[in-house]
């Protein structure tokens, strides 16, 4: 969804199926743009026996006007063909863009003051499929691959590229992030590069950065340091204070505070910048007459024991072992102080191999349990058969 900011009132929709939509009365009402191409952009789906997410419809991933040039507006669609378009009148008429790479459909985009365009691309559309993918800028009316670390799924790195940014004052200052590259072996998870020469060189600043979890305590997950994150799909910078980049990820939004010192060879500072903001699942409560108000079992991050609603530092995670999934929480009524909770593995795999805890201090601490009955009892409780 973009505003001309040119013209009063034009809004452009780019939708997922249905094409691309123009409304001439602040959103009021829209008409399909005739002569932008539909094009197909579902996946074929690997299991037709049933819905798969990863094989929906993506169509339109961006629009974006060209601040440089009255009228110009760029929209693209999520296709490995001839992907991003262009208009110079205002959306009358459209054109691919000549020269843009063929084979990854485009995943974000940012334009500059002065028009200089960047795209990132990926094989597929994500979030948790990128087997391959690059990053290019469009300046100057041609195309140059400035992709910081391209992927070599021939070696078995396998990933793309998601969020861009480039600042609007100046267009040598990018940040861009991958995509789906925490699963190869190795790499250390997904990363922020970021560049002052437009893409010339590049910097990571994501994995070496110093994290500052205290509004979101849990975001560490018992390992003592928070990873960078993953769909890191947002990112941006800030054009008024060149220390300052933002990004988000399917955890919550981290925000920099000393960006320039990655130019001096300095870890970059990011801190936790969502208050209540937490992409989970409520899966079992309890609250006990006396301790904590109460006992969270959530999806994802395992839990919190809630001891004050106004003050994180006070609401322990439920970790030792962490748990990916709490989905089962109680206490003794005649002695509160002893909760029980289940669940599954946590995201610490090898580590966190326990699926049940107990607590003899209402929820502070935990202890995992001695032991664990035998699986072909649990089939015969379950199917009344062992075996």
């Amino acid at each position: 969804l973009a505003i001309d900011p040119q013209r009063k009132g034009v809004v452009f929709f780019g939708s997922r199926d249905q094409g691309l939509f123009r409304s001439d009365d602040f959103g009021a009402s829209f008409r399909e743009v005739p002569g932008f191409p539909r094009i197909e952009t579902r996946l074929p789906n690997p299991t037709p026996e049933r819905w798969n997410y990863l094989t929906q419809a993506v169509g339109i991933v961006f629009v974006l006007f060209d601040p440089s040039r009255g009228g110009a507006l760029y929209p693209a669609v999520s296709t490995a063909g001839a992907s991003v378009f262009r208009s110079l009148d205002g959306g009358e008429t459209w054109k691919a863009i000549p020269g843009q790479p063929l084979g990854l459909r485009p995943i974000r985009a940012s334009i500059a003051r002065d028009g200089v365009l960047y795209v990132s691309y990926g094989r597929e559309p994500g979030p948790n499929t990128a087997h391959d993918g690059a990053v290019f800028r469009y300046a100057g009316g041609e195309w140059s691959d400035v992709t910081p670390i391209a992927p070599r799924p021939e070696h078995g790195e396998t990933f793309g590229y998601a969020g861009v940014c480039v600042d609007a004052a100046d267009s040598n200052r990018v940040l861009v992030a991958t995509a789906f590259r925490d699963h190869v072996a190795g790499s250390g998870g997904d990363e922020l590069f970021y560049s002052t020469n437009g893409g010339a060189s590049w910097i990571a600043v994501g994995q070496a950065g110093q994290r500052d979890v205290r509004r979101a305590p849990w975001l560490d997950f018992g390992r003592g340091v928070a990873h960078v994150g993953h769909w890191m799909y947002a990112v941006a910078l800030d054009p008024f204070d060149a220390d300052r980049a933002y990004y988000g990820t399917g955890q919550t939004i981290w925000a920099c505070t000393n960006l320039r010192v990655a130019a001096r060879g300095e870890p970059t500072r990011w801190v936790v910048h969502a208050v209540g903001i937490e992409e989970t699942v409520p899966l079992a409560l309890a609250s006990p007459e006396r301790g904590a108000h109460v006992l969270a079992g959530t999806g994802d991050i395992s839990g919190f024991t809630v001891f004050d609603p106004t003050d994180v530092t006070e609401n322990p995670p439920l970790w030792g072992p962490t748990f990916k999934d709490t989905t089962g929480i109680d206490f003794a009524g005649q002695r509160p102080e002893l909760v029980v909770r289940v669940g599954s593995r946590g995201w610490n795999r090898e580590r966190d191999r326990d699926t049940g805890a107990y607590s003899l201090d209402g929820g502070r601490t935990w202890r995992a349990f001695d032991a664990y009955p035998d699986p072909q009892w649990l089939r015969y409780l379950a199917h009344g058969e062992i075996g």
